[in-house]
Protein backbone atom coordinates (compact mmCIF):
# COMPACT_ATOMS: atom_id res chain seq x y z
CA UNK A 1 0.00 0.00 0.00
CA UNK A 2 1.36 3.57 -1.38
CA UNK A 3 0.04 5.60 1.52
CA UNK A 4 -1.01 9.34 -0.32
CA UNK A 5 -2.32 11.05 2.78
CA UNK A 6 -3.30 9.93 6.51
CA UNK A 7 -6.51 12.44 7.47
CA UNK A 8 -7.42 12.20 11.22
CA UNK A 9 -11.31 11.80 11.68
CA UNK A 10 -11.04 13.32 14.88
CA UNK A 11 -8.99 16.13 13.41
CA UNK A 12 -11.54 17.18 10.99
CA UNK A 13 -13.89 17.96 14.00
CA UNK A 14 -11.34 20.47 15.25
CA UNK A 15 -10.78 22.01 12.22
CA UNK A 16 -12.05 24.63 9.73
CA UNK A 17 -15.73 23.03 7.47
CA UNK A 18 -13.61 23.19 4.53
CA UNK A 19 -10.37 21.51 5.79
CA UNK A 20 -11.81 18.02 4.45
CA UNK A 21 -12.69 19.01 0.48
CA UNK A 22 -9.24 21.19 0.24
CA UNK A 23 -6.97 17.96 1.43
CA UNK A 24 -9.17 15.65 -1.11
CA UNK A 25 -8.82 18.69 -3.99
CA UNK A 26 -5.02 18.13 -3.85
CA UNK A 27 -5.04 14.62 -3.56
CA UNK A 28 -7.86 14.04 -6.34
CA UNK A 29 -6.56 12.19 -9.30
CA UNK A 30 -7.55 11.27 -12.85
CA UNK A 31 -6.12 7.99 -12.63
CA UNK A 32 -4.62 6.41 -9.04
CA UNK A 33 -1.97 3.54 -9.24
CA UNK A 34 -3.57 0.05 -7.77
CA UNK A 35 -1.71 0.12 -4.52
CA UNK A 36 -2.18 3.98 -3.90
CA UNK A 37 -4.92 4.69 -1.03
CA UNK A 38 -6.07 7.44 0.95
CA UNK A 39 -6.27 6.75 4.67
CA UNK A 40 -8.66 8.09 7.31
CA UNK A 41 -7.70 6.97 10.36
CA UNK A 42 -9.69 7.28 13.99
CA UNK A 43 -8.80 5.89 17.45
CA UNK A 44 -11.53 8.04 19.27
CA UNK A 45 -15.54 8.92 19.64
CA UNK A 46 -16.52 10.78 16.91
CA UNK A 47 -19.95 12.24 15.79
CA UNK A 48 -21.85 10.11 13.03
CA UNK A 49 -22.50 13.37 10.86
CA UNK A 50 -18.67 13.73 10.40
CA UNK A 51 -18.58 10.16 8.66
CA UNK A 52 -21.50 11.08 6.38
CA UNK A 53 -19.52 14.14 5.57
CA UNK A 54 -16.15 12.17 4.45
CA UNK A 55 -18.88 10.43 2.37
CA UNK A 56 -19.98 13.24 0.76
CA UNK A 57 -16.47 14.68 0.14
CA UNK A 58 -15.52 11.80 -1.81
CA UNK A 59 -18.59 11.69 -3.69
CA UNK A 60 -18.27 15.21 -4.53
CA UNK A 61 -14.55 14.77 -5.60
CA UNK A 62 -15.40 11.55 -7.37
CA UNK A 63 -12.68 9.60 -5.26
CA UNK A 64 -13.40 5.94 -5.64
CA UNK A 65 -13.84 4.30 -2.56
CA UNK A 66 -11.79 1.45 -3.37
CA UNK A 67 -8.68 3.85 -2.97
CA UNK A 68 -9.86 4.50 0.32
CA UNK A 69 -8.24 2.66 3.35
CA UNK A 70 -10.07 3.06 7.63
CA UNK A 71 -7.34 2.93 10.16
CA UNK A 72 -9.77 2.24 13.45
CA UNK A 73 -10.23 0.53 16.36
CA UNK A 74 -14.03 2.48 16.46
CA UNK A 75 -16.25 -0.39 15.75
CA UNK A 76 -19.03 1.92 14.55
CA UNK A 77 -16.56 3.69 12.68
CA UNK A 78 -15.47 0.38 11.43
CA UNK A 79 -19.45 -0.46 10.23
CA UNK A 80 -19.23 2.48 8.84
CA UNK A 81 -16.84 2.07 6.01
CA UNK A 82 -17.61 -1.34 5.50
CA UNK A 83 -21.04 -0.24 4.80
CA UNK A 84 -20.04 2.13 2.67
CA UNK A 85 -18.11 -0.10 -0.21
CA UNK A 86 -17.29 -3.42 0.24
CA UNK A 87 -13.82 -2.38 -1.08
CA UNK A 88 -12.40 -0.26 1.18
CA UNK A 89 -10.02 -1.91 3.54
CA UNK A 90 -10.19 -1.90 7.55
CA UNK A 91 -6.87 -2.25 8.88
CA UNK A 92 -5.65 -0.88 13.46
CA UNK A 93 -2.57 0.64 12.91
CA UNK A 94 -1.85 3.14 15.53
CA UNK A 95 1.24 3.97 14.74
CA UNK A 96 -0.29 5.54 11.36
CA UNK A 97 -2.85 7.91 13.58
CA UNK A 98 -1.51 11.67 13.30
CA UNK A 99 -1.02 13.35 16.16
CA UNK A 100 -3.47 15.65 16.90
CA UNK A 101 -3.59 19.78 17.11
CA UNK A 102 -5.43 21.60 19.63
CA UNK A 103 -7.91 23.61 17.05
CA UNK A 104 -10.86 23.84 18.26
CA UNK A 105 -13.07 25.39 15.49
CA UNK A 106 -16.27 23.44 15.80
CA UNK A 107 -16.69 23.07 12.07
CA UNK A 108 -20.40 23.09 10.56
CA UNK A 109 -20.63 20.86 8.24
CA UNK A 110 -22.92 19.05 10.09
CA UNK A 111 -25.39 21.21 9.35
CA UNK A 112 -28.03 20.25 6.15
CA UNK A 113 -29.66 23.96 5.67
CA UNK A 114 -26.36 25.02 4.89
CA UNK A 115 -26.03 27.05 1.63
CA UNK A 116 -22.58 28.65 0.25
CA UNK A 117 -24.44 32.09 -1.20
CA UNK A 118 -24.50 34.21 1.70
CA UNK A 119 -20.70 33.48 2.24
CA UNK A 120 -19.43 33.35 -1.51
CA UNK A 121 -20.88 36.27 -2.52
CA UNK A 122 -24.14 37.99 -3.50
CA UNK A 123 -26.43 38.51 -6.26
CA UNK A 124 -26.73 42.14 -8.60
CA UNK A 125 -29.77 43.34 -9.96
CA UNK A 126 -29.97 45.93 -13.29
CA UNK A 127 -30.35 48.73 -10.95
CA UNK A 128 -27.63 47.57 -8.85
CA UNK A 129 -29.52 46.42 -5.50
CA UNK A 130 -28.03 43.54 -4.12
CA UNK A 131 -29.44 40.13 -2.84
CA UNK A 132 -27.97 36.73 -1.83
CA UNK A 133 -29.34 34.74 -4.64
CA UNK A 134 -31.89 35.61 -7.02
CA UNK A 135 -34.66 33.11 -5.35
CA UNK A 136 -33.86 35.31 -2.15
CA UNK A 137 -37.05 37.40 -1.45
CA UNK A 138 -36.18 40.94 -0.95
CA UNK A 139 -32.77 42.71 -1.28
CA UNK A 140 -29.78 43.40 0.92
CA UNK A 141 -30.84 46.57 3.06
CA UNK A 142 -30.39 49.58 0.96
CA UNK A 143 -26.60 48.02 -0.15
CA UNK A 144 -25.99 49.26 -3.96
CA UNK A 145 -23.14 48.08 -6.16
CA UNK A 146 -22.91 51.84 -7.53
CA UNK A 147 -22.45 53.62 -3.76
CA UNK A 148 -20.96 50.72 -1.68
CA UNK A 149 -17.59 48.30 -2.16
CA UNK A 150 -18.08 44.18 -2.57
CA UNK A 151 -16.65 43.86 0.90
CA UNK A 152 -19.24 45.87 2.42
CA UNK A 153 -21.69 44.36 1.11
CA UNK A 154 -20.71 40.90 2.15
CA UNK A 155 -19.96 41.74 5.61
CA UNK A 156 -22.75 44.13 6.09
CA UNK A 157 -24.86 43.47 9.23
CA UNK A 158 -27.73 41.74 7.41
CA UNK A 159 -25.37 39.50 5.91
CA UNK A 160 -23.63 38.72 8.86
CA UNK A 161 -27.39 37.94 10.55
CA UNK A 162 -28.25 35.09 7.60
CA UNK A 163 -25.33 33.35 8.05
CA UNK A 164 -25.67 33.19 11.69
CA UNK A 165 -29.21 31.63 11.01
CA UNK A 166 -27.66 29.31 8.56
CA UNK A 167 -25.13 28.32 11.25
CA UNK A 168 -27.15 27.97 13.92
CA UNK A 169 -29.26 25.18 11.86
CA UNK A 170 -31.72 27.66 10.99
CA UNK A 171 -33.52 28.44 6.93
CA UNK A 172 -33.69 32.20 6.63
CA UNK A 173 -37.23 32.95 6.26
CA UNK A 174 -36.28 35.05 3.07
CA UNK A 175 -34.99 31.94 1.56
CA UNK A 176 -39.04 30.17 1.53
CA UNK A 177 -38.64 29.97 -1.87
CA UNK A 178 -35.99 27.22 -1.85
CA UNK A 179 -37.69 25.42 0.90
CA UNK A 180 -40.82 25.22 -1.06
CA UNK A 181 -38.93 23.87 -4.46
CA UNK A 182 -37.40 21.23 -2.37
CA UNK A 183 -40.84 20.59 -0.88
CA UNK A 184 -42.19 19.96 -4.26
CA UNK A 185 -39.34 17.77 -5.56
CA UNK A 186 -37.81 20.54 -7.49
CA UNK A 187 -34.46 21.68 -8.12
CA UNK A 188 -33.14 24.37 -6.02
CA UNK A 189 -30.73 26.99 -5.51
CA UNK A 190 -29.43 25.64 -2.44
CA UNK A 191 -29.17 21.61 -3.52
CA UNK A 192 -27.36 22.82 -6.52
CA UNK A 193 -24.87 24.88 -5.20
CA UNK A 194 -22.63 22.03 -4.42
CA UNK A 195 -22.45 21.60 -8.44
CA UNK A 196 -22.21 25.73 -9.58
CA UNK A 197 -19.42 26.89 -6.61
CA UNK A 198 -17.39 23.21 -6.93
CA UNK A 199 -14.45 25.51 -7.59
CA UNK A 200 -15.03 27.30 -4.10
CA UNK A 201 -16.47 24.88 -2.19
CA UNK A 202 -12.60 23.89 -0.34
CA UNK A 203 -12.57 27.75 0.42
CA UNK A 204 -15.71 28.59 2.23
CA UNK A 205 -15.55 28.00 6.29
CA UNK A 206 -19.01 28.05 7.41
CA UNK A 207 -17.12 28.96 11.12
CA UNK A 208 -16.14 32.31 9.45
CA UNK A 209 -17.64 35.14 7.81
CA UNK A 210 -16.56 34.00 4.16
CA UNK A 211 -14.72 36.05 1.61
CA UNK A 212 -15.46 37.24 -1.75
CA UNK A 213 -15.29 34.21 -4.50
CA UNK A 214 -18.35 34.45 -6.32
CA UNK A 215 -20.41 37.38 -8.07
CA UNK A 216 -23.95 36.62 -9.93
CA UNK A 217 -26.11 38.87 -11.32
CA UNK A 218 -28.33 40.98 -14.22
CA UNK A 219 -25.80 42.99 -15.23
CA UNK A 220 -27.55 45.99 -16.52
CA UNK A 221 -30.90 45.13 -18.51
CA UNK A 222 -29.52 45.53 -22.11
CA UNK A 223 -31.42 42.87 -24.31
CA UNK A 224 -32.65 42.57 -27.94
CA UNK A 225 -36.01 40.39 -27.12
CA UNK A 226 -39.43 41.25 -25.22
CA UNK A 227 -40.36 37.69 -23.67
CA UNK A 228 -43.84 37.94 -22.48
CA UNK A 229 -42.76 37.12 -19.46
CA UNK A 230 -40.38 39.55 -18.97
CA UNK A 231 -40.48 43.20 -17.53
CA UNK A 232 -38.85 46.78 -18.66
CA UNK A 233 -36.76 46.23 -15.49
CA UNK A 234 -34.58 43.38 -16.73
CA UNK A 235 -35.04 44.19 -20.39
CA UNK A 236 -34.69 47.87 -22.52
CA UNK A 237 -36.28 46.51 -25.31
CA UNK A 238 -39.47 45.96 -23.62
CA UNK A 239 -38.71 49.59 -21.77
CA UNK A 240 -38.48 51.31 -25.03
CA UNK A 241 -41.73 49.67 -26.07
CA UNK A 242 -43.79 50.15 -22.47
CA UNK A 243 -42.65 54.04 -23.01
CA UNK A 244 -44.54 53.66 -26.86
CA UNK A 245 -47.62 52.01 -25.38
CA UNK A 246 -47.61 51.30 -21.62
CA UNK A 247 -49.74 53.41 -19.24
CA UNK A 248 -48.17 56.30 -17.17
CA UNK A 249 -46.90 54.26 -14.65
CA UNK A 250 -45.31 52.15 -17.35
CA UNK A 251 -43.91 54.78 -19.09
CA UNK A 252 -42.35 56.24 -16.21
CA UNK A 253 -41.29 53.08 -14.58
CA UNK A 254 -39.61 52.40 -18.14
CA UNK A 255 -37.90 55.50 -18.55
CA UNK A 256 -36.25 54.92 -14.82
CA UNK A 257 -35.27 51.72 -15.79
CA UNK A 258 -33.68 52.90 -19.16
CA UNK A 259 -32.16 55.50 -16.83
CA UNK A 260 -30.75 53.92 -13.99
CA UNK A 261 -30.86 49.37 -15.47
CA UNK A 262 -28.41 49.80 -18.61
CA UNK A 263 -25.55 50.50 -16.70
CA UNK A 264 -23.85 53.02 -19.48
CA UNK A 265 -22.16 54.79 -17.24
CA UNK A 266 -21.54 52.66 -14.07
CA UNK A 267 -18.22 50.64 -14.69
CA UNK A 268 -18.80 47.86 -11.92
CA UNK A 269 -16.26 45.59 -13.61
CA UNK A 270 -13.12 47.48 -12.45
CA UNK A 271 -14.39 46.30 -8.90
CA UNK A 272 -14.36 42.91 -10.06
CA UNK A 273 -10.99 43.40 -11.32
CA UNK A 274 -9.54 44.74 -8.33
CA UNK A 275 -11.22 41.69 -6.21
CA UNK A 276 -7.89 38.93 -6.87
CA UNK A 277 -10.26 35.61 -5.10
CA UNK A 278 -13.04 35.97 -7.42
CA UNK A 279 -12.93 33.02 -9.19
CA UNK A 280 -16.95 32.06 -9.76
CA UNK A 281 -19.41 33.88 -11.83
CA UNK A 282 -22.87 33.82 -13.17
CA UNK A 283 -23.79 36.48 -15.77
CA UNK A 284 -27.33 36.93 -16.33
CA UNK A 285 -29.83 38.75 -18.59
CA UNK A 286 -30.78 41.10 -20.01
CA UNK A 287 -28.95 39.67 -22.66
CA UNK A 288 -25.32 38.64 -21.19
CA UNK A 289 -23.88 38.24 -24.62
CA UNK A 290 -25.00 42.14 -26.52
CA UNK A 291 -23.43 44.08 -22.80
CA UNK A 292 -19.80 44.41 -23.92
CA UNK A 293 -18.31 44.67 -20.71
CA UNK A 294 -19.46 41.73 -19.98
CA UNK A 295 -17.50 40.37 -23.24
CA UNK A 296 -14.54 42.67 -22.25
CA UNK A 297 -14.00 41.09 -18.69
CA UNK A 298 -13.91 37.88 -19.52
CA UNK A 299 -11.32 38.74 -22.90
CA UNK A 300 -9.17 40.81 -19.54
CA UNK A 301 -9.87 37.03 -17.63
CA UNK A 302 -8.34 34.97 -20.50
CA UNK A 303 -5.62 37.65 -20.80
CA UNK A 304 -4.28 37.41 -17.31
CA UNK A 305 -4.35 34.17 -17.41
CA UNK A 306 -7.04 34.10 -14.61
CA UNK A 307 -9.84 32.52 -16.59
CA UNK A 308 -8.00 29.17 -15.75
CA UNK A 309 -9.24 28.91 -12.64
CA UNK A 310 -12.91 30.46 -13.22
CA UNK A 311 -16.21 28.40 -13.37
CA UNK A 312 -18.50 30.75 -15.37
CA UNK A 313 -22.33 30.50 -15.72
CA UNK A 314 -23.77 32.43 -18.33
CA UNK A 315 -26.92 32.60 -19.03
CA UNK A 316 -28.06 33.54 -23.12
CA UNK A 317 -31.22 34.06 -24.91
CA UNK A 318 -29.29 32.39 -28.11
CA UNK A 319 -29.61 34.72 -30.56
CA UNK A 320 -25.80 35.67 -30.48
CA UNK A 321 -22.70 34.04 -30.25
CA UNK A 322 -19.86 36.51 -29.72
CA UNK A 323 -16.66 35.77 -30.98
CA UNK A 324 -14.84 35.62 -27.43
CA UNK A 325 -16.88 32.72 -26.79
CA UNK A 326 -15.72 30.84 -29.73
CA UNK A 327 -12.55 31.40 -29.11
CA UNK A 328 -11.96 31.13 -25.79
CA UNK A 329 -14.42 28.79 -24.31
CA UNK A 330 -11.25 26.09 -23.53
CA UNK A 331 -9.56 28.52 -21.55
CA UNK A 332 -11.47 28.43 -18.10
CA UNK A 333 -11.99 25.63 -15.43
CA UNK A 334 -15.33 25.41 -16.35
CA UNK A 335 -17.42 27.29 -18.77
CA UNK A 336 -21.62 26.34 -18.56
CA UNK A 337 -23.48 28.47 -21.08
CA UNK A 338 -27.79 27.87 -20.43
CA UNK A 339 -29.99 28.72 -23.06
CA UNK A 340 -33.65 30.29 -22.27
CA UNK A 341 -35.55 27.59 -24.43
CA UNK A 342 -39.56 27.96 -23.08
CA UNK A 343 -41.36 26.73 -26.61
CA UNK A 344 -40.63 25.39 -29.57
CA UNK A 345 -40.72 27.11 -33.03
CA UNK A 346 -43.50 29.92 -33.97
CA UNK A 347 -44.19 29.19 -30.63
CA UNK A 348 -40.77 30.11 -29.32
CA UNK A 349 -40.82 33.32 -31.22
CA UNK A 350 -44.06 34.73 -30.33
CA UNK A 351 -42.99 34.09 -26.09
CA UNK A 352 -39.66 35.37 -26.95
CA UNK A 353 -40.18 38.21 -29.55
CA UNK A 354 -36.97 39.39 -30.61
CA UNK A 355 -35.30 35.76 -31.11
CA UNK A 356 -35.57 33.70 -34.56
CA UNK A 357 -36.16 29.74 -34.06
CA UNK A 358 -33.52 29.32 -36.86
CA UNK A 359 -30.75 31.22 -35.02
CA UNK A 360 -31.39 29.94 -31.84
CA UNK A 361 -31.20 26.21 -32.88
CA UNK A 362 -27.99 26.93 -35.20
CA UNK A 363 -26.76 29.12 -32.42
CA UNK A 364 -27.35 26.17 -29.64
CA UNK A 365 -25.62 23.62 -31.77
CA UNK A 366 -22.72 25.66 -32.06
CA UNK A 367 -22.18 26.17 -28.39
CA UNK A 368 -22.62 22.34 -28.37
CA UNK A 369 -19.31 22.21 -30.12
CA UNK A 370 -17.63 23.94 -28.21
CA UNK A 371 -14.46 22.58 -26.12
CA UNK A 372 -15.15 22.56 -22.57
CA UNK A 373 -18.15 23.51 -22.92
CA UNK A 374 -20.91 22.06 -20.92
CA UNK A 375 -24.63 23.42 -22.72
CA UNK A 376 -27.62 23.37 -20.74
CA UNK A 377 -31.23 24.84 -21.23
CA UNK A 378 -34.19 26.62 -18.84
CA UNK A 379 -37.59 26.14 -19.48
CA UNK A 380 -39.29 28.08 -17.39
CA UNK A 381 -43.17 27.07 -17.24
CA UNK A 382 -45.89 29.53 -17.28
CA UNK A 383 -49.33 29.60 -18.58
CA UNK A 384 -48.16 29.85 -22.27
CA UNK A 385 -46.27 26.92 -22.52
CA UNK A 386 -47.18 24.53 -20.19
CA UNK A 387 -49.44 22.39 -22.49
CA UNK A 388 -46.83 21.62 -24.56
CA UNK A 389 -43.93 20.82 -22.17
CA UNK A 390 -44.05 16.94 -24.27
CA UNK A 391 -42.92 18.28 -27.27
CA UNK A 392 -40.34 20.31 -25.35
CA UNK A 393 -39.22 17.32 -23.50
CA UNK A 394 -38.75 15.19 -26.23
CA UNK A 395 -37.19 18.19 -28.72
CA UNK A 396 -34.36 18.63 -25.79
CA UNK A 397 -34.08 14.96 -25.63
CA UNK A 398 -33.35 14.49 -29.61
CA UNK A 399 -30.65 18.02 -28.92
CA UNK A 400 -26.50 17.12 -27.80
CA UNK A 401 -26.53 19.24 -24.36
CA UNK A 402 -25.81 18.05 -20.92
CA UNK A 403 -28.85 19.35 -19.03
CA UNK A 404 -32.04 21.28 -18.82
CA UNK A 405 -33.91 22.23 -15.88
CA UNK A 406 -37.22 22.82 -16.01
CA UNK A 407 -38.47 26.09 -13.13
CA UNK A 408 -42.03 26.91 -12.54
CA UNK A 409 -43.00 31.06 -13.01
CA UNK A 410 -44.56 32.51 -9.94
CA UNK A 411 -44.83 36.25 -11.20
CA UNK A 412 -46.85 37.71 -12.72
CA UNK A 413 -49.27 35.57 -10.82
CA UNK A 414 -51.67 36.24 -13.53
CA UNK A 415 -49.05 34.23 -16.02
CA UNK A 416 -48.56 31.39 -13.24
CA UNK A 417 -50.12 27.52 -13.60
CA UNK A 418 -50.85 28.68 -10.06
CA UNK A 419 -54.25 30.37 -11.26
CA UNK A 420 -55.89 28.45 -14.18
CA UNK A 421 -59.21 28.74 -16.00
CA UNK A 422 -61.01 25.00 -14.40
CA UNK A 423 -61.56 23.74 -18.31
CA UNK A 424 -57.41 24.50 -19.04
CA UNK A 425 -56.44 22.67 -15.94
CA UNK A 426 -58.49 19.65 -16.95
CA UNK A 427 -56.88 19.76 -20.31
CA UNK A 428 -53.52 19.96 -18.86
CA UNK A 429 -53.56 17.30 -16.66
CA UNK A 430 -55.29 15.30 -19.36
CA UNK A 431 -52.54 15.63 -21.35
CA UNK A 432 -49.20 15.55 -19.01
CA UNK A 433 -50.87 12.53 -17.48
CA UNK A 434 -50.21 10.21 -20.76
CA UNK A 435 -46.39 11.07 -20.70
CA UNK A 436 -43.88 8.92 -18.13
CA UNK A 437 -41.54 12.34 -18.05
CA UNK A 438 -40.27 12.20 -14.43
CA UNK A 439 -39.72 15.99 -15.19
CA UNK A 440 -43.66 16.29 -15.10
CA UNK A 441 -44.06 15.06 -11.80
CA UNK A 442 -44.04 18.02 -10.19
CA UNK A 443 -45.42 20.07 -12.75
CA UNK A 444 -48.29 17.95 -12.72
CA UNK A 445 -48.84 18.32 -9.16
CA UNK A 446 -48.45 21.91 -9.37
CA UNK A 447 -51.37 22.03 -11.53
CA UNK A 448 -53.50 19.96 -9.74
CA UNK A 449 -53.04 21.99 -6.91
CA UNK A 450 -53.34 25.32 -8.44
CA UNK A 451 -56.37 28.03 -7.94
CA UNK A 452 -59.18 28.05 -10.23
CA UNK A 453 -58.82 31.54 -12.10
CA UNK A 454 -61.46 33.15 -14.79
CA UNK A 455 -58.43 34.40 -16.80
CA UNK A 456 -59.36 37.77 -17.25
CA UNK A 457 -56.17 39.18 -16.35
CA UNK A 458 -53.81 36.83 -18.34
CA UNK A 459 -56.49 37.48 -21.96
CA UNK A 460 -56.13 41.04 -21.32
CA UNK A 461 -52.07 40.82 -21.15
CA UNK A 462 -52.16 38.38 -24.08
CA UNK A 463 -54.44 41.01 -26.40
CA UNK A 464 -52.59 44.12 -25.47
CA UNK A 465 -48.88 42.33 -26.77
CA UNK A 466 -50.82 41.14 -29.46
CA UNK A 467 -51.90 44.72 -30.81
CA UNK A 468 -48.73 46.18 -29.77
CA UNK A 469 -46.74 43.80 -31.24
CA UNK A 470 -49.03 42.78 -34.11
CA UNK A 471 -48.61 39.00 -33.23
CA UNK A 472 -52.31 36.68 -32.52
CA UNK A 473 -51.32 34.14 -29.12
CA UNK A 474 -54.28 32.33 -30.63
CA UNK A 475 -52.94 31.55 -34.27
CA UNK A 476 -49.34 29.93 -32.23
CA UNK A 477 -50.70 28.64 -29.00
CA UNK A 478 -54.45 27.46 -30.11
CA UNK A 479 -54.72 24.71 -27.71
CA UNK A 480 -54.62 27.71 -24.82
CA UNK A 481 -56.08 30.47 -26.63
CA UNK A 482 -59.53 28.38 -26.62
CA UNK A 483 -59.67 28.66 -22.88
CA UNK A 484 -58.83 32.35 -22.65
CA UNK A 485 -60.18 34.03 -25.80
CA UNK A 486 -64.19 33.74 -26.45
CA UNK A 487 -63.47 34.59 -30.30
CA UNK A 488 -61.11 31.18 -30.33
CA UNK A 489 -64.45 28.81 -29.22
Amino acid sequence: MKILKVISIEQLEKDPSSTLLSKLKILKKQEFNAEERIVFSCYSTVDINTLYFIEWCCYHYDIPFCFITCNTDQLNVEDFFRKLDKDIEIINDISLHPVLKDNDHKPVFFNKNLCTHPWAGFHVYPDGSTSVCCEFKGNIADYNTKKDSLEDILYSPEMTEIRNIFRQGGTPKQCSNCVKKEAQGQPSKRNITQHKHKNILEKVNFESEGELLFISGHLGNLCNAKCRICSSFFSSSIAAEDIKFGTVDQKNEAVNNLKENVWKNFDFWDLLKSNNNLCNFEFLGGETFLQQKNLEYLQWLVDTNKSQNCMFEIVTNGSTVPDSIKNYSDKFEKLNITVSIDNLHKRFELERSGVKWVDLENNLDLFCNLPKCSVGVNVTVSIMNVYYLPEIIEWLNSKNILYYHISILQYPSYLSINNLPYEYKNAIIKKLEKYNYSQLDYILNAVKNSEISDGTEFTRYMKFKDETRKENFADTHPEVAIHYYKDAQ
